[in-house]
């Protein structure tokens, strides 16, 4: 009976940690899903298009952080994928759009032209992750969001 309380105590902790982490993961994308829901616009190079979101902004098992969208426009239709792994952000950042921007170039993307099933194709790896641009450029959502990332970060570190 002692040896089975000591080992709960030792694995308390860790069960406490993995919920904490949960919870970062749970609140950073939210947050990332409110903002590209309610962005005017998504990406400078599909301005014009309609968006949908096909798959919101999650974070697998793995760490990785990723999201799907479409693009339509008369009879033009784009899938792109973005993904990238959560423990190589290295800030929020604000320009136009509201960014996640990292050291290197870490964040992978496809796209995919047509309705069908056609494979994606893969482009170039790049050092940002486009959010969208939120309705008012406001400061406050860069600071809720880099503030949710910082508590994330720990648990990647």
């Amino acid at each position: 009976m002692r040896t089975l309380i000591i080992h709960l105590f030792l694995l308390f902790p860790l069960l406490v940690s993995a919920q904490s982490k949960q919870k970062a993961e749970q609140a950073f994308v939210t947050e990332l899903n409110n903002i590209i829901k309610n962005s005017k616009q998504k990406h400078w190079a599909y301005e014009g298009y309609k968006m949908t979101i096909d798959s919101p902004f999650v974070i697998n098992k793995e760490g990785i952080l990723s999201v799907t969208t479409s693009y339509n426009k008369d009879t033009e239709f784009i899938t792109t994928k973005m993904w990238a792994p959560v423990s190589k952000i290295d800030r929020v950042a604000y320009d136009i759009y509201l960014i996640l921007e990292f050291k290197g170039d870490d964040v992978s993307s496809s796209y995919r032209e047509g309705k069908g099933k056609e494979p994606f194709i893969e482009n170039e790896k790049d050092f940002i992750f486009h959010i969208g641009v939120p309705i008012v450029e406001d400061i406050e959502r860069q600071i809720k969001l880099q503030k949710l990332l910082d508590n994330l970060l720990k648990y990647y570190k």
